[in-house]
C-alpha cells in the first residue's frame, strides 16, 4: 500500500483578495482544481477571506474597523467563502468541509484529540478541509485595533 503525503496550504487574505479587494475568484479555482487533482496526497487548506468578504456584503470599505465589526464581517463572510469553497470543490465532484478553530482547541487536550480524530476522518473519506479561525469568538487572527 503507498503511503500518502500530506500538505498544508495556507491562503492568506493577500492570495485570496483581488486587485480591486474582492475574491480572487479565479485564482482560488485554480488552487482548488489542482488540490482536487493531487493524488496519493491529502491537503488542508488554512483559509482567510472570511472578514473580506463580509465587509463587501455590507458594502464596508476596507480597512480599520472596531472589533465587533470585524467580527460581524468574519460572521457574514464565513458562510459566503465556504459557498464559494463548496462550488469549486463540488465542479470536481469532491466535497470540502468548514472547520472553525481557536487556540483553546488546541491547549484543552480533550478538544484537540476530537479535532484530530475529525481531520483524519475526513482526510479519510476525501473530504477537503478548510480551515480557519472562528473569528467570531477569538480575536487572533483579526486583532485588537
Amino acid at each position: 500500500m503507498a503511503e500518502l503525503s500530506r500538505i498544508v496550504i495556507k491562503l492568506g487574505t493577500r492570495v485570496l483578495s483581488g486587485d480591486a479587494g474582492g475574491l480572487a475568484r479565479d485564482r482560488l479555482a485554480r488552487i482548488v482544481s489542482a488540490v482536487a487533482a493531487s493524488e496519493g496526497t491529502e491537503v488542508l487548506i488554512v483559509s482567510s477571506g472570511a472578514v473580506g468578504l463580509g465587509r463587501a456584503a455590507l458594502g464596508l470599505p476596507p480597512g480599520p474597523s472596531d472589533l465587533a465589526t470585524r467580527q460581524a464581517c468574519a460572521a457574514i463572510g464565513q458562510s459566503r467563502l465556504m459557498g464559494v469553497y463548496e462550488e469549486l470543490f463540488s465542479a470536481h465532484g469532491r466535497v470540502c468541509a468548514q472547520v472553525l478553530l481557536s487556540q483553546s482547541d488546541f491547549d484543552d487536550r480533550r478538544r484537540y484529540l476530537n479535532l484530530r480524530s475529525t481531520l483524519a476522518a475526513l482526510l479519510r473519506h476525501g473530504v477537503g478541509p478548510i480551515l480557519n479561525e472562528n473569528d467570531v469568538v477569538a480575536v487572533d487572527e483579526i486583532g485588537e485595533v
